[in-house]
Order: structure tokens, then sequence, then C-alpha cells
């Protein structure tokens, strides 16, 4: 690993430890999340303030998770408005991936407040890795982009990926250089993701 990981993935760790967070690595490219029913790369919860993050990535997205999970865990910390109003929202999500609702009004409110928060923790995680000199902004801004879409493909499909969009060179391409105002998905893209990450 290059020198800059090693120091972010040090400072995350003394981060966590300082706000009573257990940092926890596991040896699998993606991991159960019990809270979410999903396999995911990772997972902040504030409540049992656990961090886990899959270590068996390719480095680069081991330290994009990494860091993505820690400005979940700066947005908690912050009492960061998004963050802490979305938990009903996050409930409704994940009943809406589990058959148990239909989608309606309530379910796109719910999915749109959810992606807003992963949208701030995106913006916040181009920053800070920008300020490890980890990734070029339009790079890390491409692959916040496909994730943030995801939520919108999400809304369509009612499933959760198998592949990281934000990992996918065919979705990335597609993506803007910059973050965008609206996130509802084309028919083009939204074929795309069921494609490469379904």
């Amino acid at each position: 690993m290059k020198s800059q990981e090693l120091k972010l993935i040090a400072d995350v760790s003394r981060a966590c430890i300082s706000s009573g967070i257990d940092l926890i690595f596991e040896e699998k490219e993606m991991l159960y999340d019990p809270y979410a029913d999903i396999y995911c790369e990772g997972w902040f919860d504030e409540t049992t303030k656990l961090m886990v993050v899959a270590s068996k990535q390719a480095p680069q997205d081991f330290i994009h998770t990494l860091s993505h999970e820690y400005c979940h865990l700066l947005q908690w910390k912050e009492g960061c408005k998004v963050f802490r109003t979305v938990n009903r929202s996050v409930d409704i999500m994940e009943d809406y991936l589990a058959g148990k609702l239909k989608r309606n009004k309530t379910v796109n409110r719910a999915i749109n407040r959810v992606r807003a928060m992963e949208l701030d923790c995106e913006k916040r995680n181009i920053d800070l890795l920008e300020s490890y000199k980890l990734y070029s902004r339009e790079e890390g801004i491409k692959r916040a982009n496909a994730y943030i879409y995801f939520y919108s493909a999400l809304k369509e499909t009612a499933k959760w990926y198998k592949r990281s969009p934000s990992t996918i060179p065919e979705v990335l391409f597609t993506m803007p250089i910059n973050f965008v105002n609206n996130y509802e998905i084309s028919d083009d893209l939204l074929a795309l993701y069921k494609k490469y990450c379904y």
C-alpha cells in the first residue's frame, strides 16, 4: 500500500478509537450487513458503535470504502441533519428491498432521503481522499455519482447491487465529472446498471 493509504488507515483507526467505535476489517470482498440484510463493502452503525469494512477488495476500492464509512462517522459526530434524520427512511428502504412494501410515494421519498444522506457522505469522501492525494477530484466524483445513481436504480428494481457500480468501468465511463442536481435515472443508464450490477 502507498504511504498515504497507510496514513489514512491509521488516522481512521485513531478517530474510531477516540469516538468509541469498533473498527473491524473482515477478510472478504463483500460482507453481510445484518441490519440491512444485504451484502456490501462496508457499513457504519452508530447504535452498535461498529464500522466494518471488507478488506479483500482491490486496494483502491478498500480505501474508498474505508473513507466512505469514516465519513458516515463524521456525519454522526457532527450531528449532520441528513444523517440524523434518515433512520426511518432507511427502514422503509430496507422493507422495500425485502419485498415487504410496494413502490409508492413514501418509498420514493425514503429512498430520496437516503440518497441525499449518501450524497453528503460522498462529497465529504471526495474532499477527504483528495486531502490525502489518493484520487483526482474527477475520478472521485465519477465514482460517487455511480453510487448515488444506484439509489435511483434501486427505486426501479427493488434490488441491492451484487457488484458495486462505483467499481464497474462501463458504468464509470458514463458518469458526469461534476455532481448534478437531479439523480433520477434514464432508461439507458438503468439498463447499464441492470446489466453490470445485478
